[in-house]
Order: structure tokens, then sequence, then C-alpha cells
């Protein structure tokens, strides 16, 4: 009884042992996790896939009429081949200490490339109207959208608002055939332009800005500052060298009205889009220190000077007289 009795204590232990051992043997499980590239036809994309036990998945494609995929310098690229969905699995086959991880499929869309192309820019004044050339390779309708207070844009007719730079941005949403068009951008110059028209079609002022106010130091004396406004802004073409009128009215003691006045009134344009900074008091204080029978002798100064005497940089806008 007694050797039957430890037989079985040992057959027992033995077989407890071996289940023991098969549980400290149990793998690890791992996952697996990516996800799909945008990829266009023509056109590649890049795949990265990572388990969760760090080691190296295997990447196929389960559709080779649409895409392939390659592995180099540890990229993997996905080719598209032709338009359609293209289908990648992931497999991991474990170690000794991972178990294989469950295989992962996704699919994805390749649809065709398209380009936006723009035609040469507009020549564009503020006020004023040019047309935007542009176009889709896939023929689709592109938005146009301005992103600069120097312009606004409809459909393809841009209106120049101020002296400065247009940005136009276009694009293309695509649809089920075509990807959307990577967005692209125009910028061209607005310059501001006034014409003004004589009584009975006579002559014309045209002034084109803008002016580089930064080169227009202060002389200390905001009556002379206004003159050489005058001058600048071409004032002289209408009202006269001293202001006694021409095609204009006489406005030498007028300094009251220059406020209204330059943001137009009655057959006098706007130039607000080129006043600088301090021309309207300057204007106000040369006006108001005419008379109708004051004459200012210093006509034949530069148009753009520096008010300190240093040379005028270049002006940056043009003055054109009747």
């Amino acid at each position: 009884m007694t050797n039957k009795f430890n037989f079985s204590c040992l057959f027992v232990g033995i077989v407890v042992l071996g289940f023991s051992g098969m549980a400290s043997a149990a793998l690890k499980t791992q996952t697996i996790n990516f996800a799909v590239p945008n990829v266009t036809y023509p056109g590649t994309g890049t795949v990265t896939a990572t388990t969760s036990s760090g080691l190296t998945v295997k990447l196929a494609v389960q559709t080779p009429a649409v895409c392939s995929i390659s592995s180099k310098d540890g990229k993997t690229t996905v080719t598209s081949v032709a338009k359609g969905t293209c289908t990648i699995i992931a497999n991991q086959a474990g170690n000794a200490t991972y178990a294989a991880a469950p295989q992962v499929s996704q699919s994805f869309n390749i649809l065709l490339a398209q380009k936006i192309s723009f035609g040469a820019a507009p020549s564009v004044t503020a006020p004023g109207t040019g047309t935007v050339i542009v176009s889709a390779s896939s023929g689709l309708p592109v938005i146009l959208v301005s992103k600069s207070s120097a312009c606004s844009i409809g459909g393809n007719t841009v209106t120049g608002l101020a002296a400065g730079t247009c940005v136009i941005a276009a694009d293309q949403a695509g649809n089920t055939t075509y990807a959307a068009a990577p967005e692209m951008i125009q910028s061209f110059s607005v310059a501001v332009k006034v014409q003004v028209s004589g009584g009975g079609g006579g002559a014309k002022l045209a002034v084109t800005a803008p002016f580089n106010c930064a080169t227009l130091a202060s002389s200390g004396n905001a009556a002379d500052d206004g003159r050489r406004a005058y001058n600048r802004l071409n004032c002289v073409s209408c009202h006269g060298q001293d202001g006694s009128g021409g095609m204009g009215p006489d406005i030498r003691g007028e300094g009251g009205d220059v406020a209204e006045a330059v943001n137009g009134e009655g057959a006098m344009p706007s130039f607000a889009g080129f006043l600088c900074p301090n021309d309207v008091i300057d204007l106000q204080a040369y006006l108001s220190s005419t008379s109708k029978t004051a004459k200012y002798l210093d006509w034949d100064l530069p148009i753009q000077q520096i008010k300190d005497g240093t040379p005028a940089a270049a002006a940056s806008g043009v003055v054109v007289g009747p």
C-alpha cells in the first residue's frame, strides 16, 4: 500500500510541475498599429507601422493592380499604379517572447492628381479691376480668395482697394475622381490711381501712388510741410501753383475745407488712399496761411525731397500732369 501511495504522489507531482512549466512558457500578446497614407495617381506615400512589442511589421498589398509597396533604408513606400482602392495588410509573426499579432488590413482610395496653374499676373490699380487667369489640370472650377487688404476678388475679377501687394490664393477641392489640388498663390503689386476729368472734356490729371512717406521728415513748420504736400500730391494741376485756381477753384485761405475735400468732394476724387499721416494737418496749415494775393516762388523744389536737406530716396509713385 505504501509503495502505491508514494507512486501516486510522484505522478501527481510530475503532472503539477508540468502544467506549471507550460504556464511559465506562455507567450505575450502584441498588436499592430498603422495609418494609411494620402496617395494620388501618379504619386507615392509613406507607411509607418508599429507593434506594441516593438518588433518589425511586415507590410504587403492585396491590390497590386492599384498600388505597390517597397521598403528601403527603413522607409516603406506605397506607389500608386492606377486610380482605385488600395488595400494594405500588416503582419508580425512573433518570436520566443511574443505570440503572432492579429493581422491588420486597411484600405484607402487613390484619386487622380491635379494641379492649379496661373496665367500672367494682371495689372491692377486702386481703384480699378483686372482678370486673374487660372485653371486646374482636371478642368474643375478653381476657387479664388484674396488674402490681402490691397484687393478683393469675385469670380476671376480682382478689384484694387489700396496700394500694396495683392495676394490671391487658388484652391480646387477635388471630387470622387480627383484629389484636392495643392493651394497655389499669385502675388502682384497694386498702385493707387486717381483720374480727374476737367469740365467739358478738358485735361485729365492722373496720380499714381504710393509715395514713400518715411522719406518725408518734417521741417518743423506745418505750413511749409503742407506746401510740399500740395506739390507732391500734384494739387497744382487743378488749383494752380499758388492755389489761385485753374481747372479747379481758387482754394487760397480754405484750410478748413481740407479734411472733407481730400475724401472726395464734387468733381474731386478721394486722396485718402495715398496721403501720408500728417498731410491733412499740414495742408490745412498751408492753405490757411495763404491769401488771395499770396505767392510762393519756390515751386521748383523736387516732388519728393527729404525736408532736412538729405537727398531723397527714389519715389515709389509717379505723378503725371495734364
